[in-house]
């Protein structure tokens, strides 16, 4: 509240100051208004920067006060994907409070915007009929890394880059699961195609972090990859 405080107040001023300065010294008006502009692009970065560390705070000391925040900036952070694609969004929040009901999904992605601190958005994938609270969003990003990670479908050949420092997401959390029906995703939302009727199998080629090299039929929905905290587990 003290920071809404403070940028209205802020505001109120600005324009006040500019009000003043053309009416007493319409001369110098550009040339002090030029020398406004960068002090408030300053005192905007240096609010931006409080504002991130408040956040921080309050999501480890207070994380229910904080979804009041997100009720009020209307953040939609929770997907429902269907056969690839993004069917439907909404917020945690609605979906704890049970004003969302969905009946068929192949999984839902949490992009967690709000402690990403400038680094990359961690997402969690869920299933809709698993989430009853607020404790069902929290998650532990993985230490592992892939070295190599390759989907063959057919001749063509897709690199699958779980975290993307520069499309800025992170899937390498625990208990996150890659398997076809998020592959098929994947290659919808970064590669614009869709392989969903595909009859094609598709096998996924991994160098780990323990440089073990293995491929992993991913044809059948059944089979996938669990991200565990320091390793992962195959079906």
């Amino acid at each position: 509240m003290m920071f809404i405080v403070t940028i209205f107040k802020s505001v109120i001023f600005m324009y006040l100051l500019n009000n003043y300065i053309k009416h007493n010294y319409p001369e110098k008006h550009n040339e002090l208004l030029i020398a406004l502009s960068f002090n408030t692009i300053y005192m905007v970065s240096v609010l931006q920067i409080k504002f991130k560390k408040m956040i921080k705070y309050i999501n480890q000391t207070n994380p229910r006060l904080l979804e009041f925040f997100n009720k009020y900036k209307n953040i939609k952070d929770v997907e429902f994907i269907l056969d690839g694609k993004v069917f439907y969004s909404t917020t945690r929040e609605n979906i704890v409070n049970h004003i969302v009901h969905m009946v068929k999904e192949d999984f839902i992605i949490y992009s967690d915007y709000v402690t990403s601190n400038n680094e990359c958005i961690n997402k969690k994938i869920m299933l809709f009929k698993e989430i009853s609270t607020y404790e069902d969003f929290i998650y532990e990003v993985s230490d592992i890394k892939f070295m190599l990670c390759e989907l063959v479908v057919g001749e063509k050949t897709y690199k699958i880059t779980l975290k993307s420092d520069i499309e800025n997401y992170n899937y390498y959390l625990v208990d996150n699961i890659i398997n076809k029906k998020f592959l098929i995703y994947y290659l919808i939302e970064f590669y614009n195609e869709d392989f969903n009727k595909s009859t094609d199998k598709f096998i996924l080629k991994l160098i780990d972090h323990n440089v073990n090299v293995c491929e992993i039929d991913m044809t059948n929905d059944s089979n996938y990859i669990r991200i565990k905290k320091d390793s992962y587990i195959t079906n």
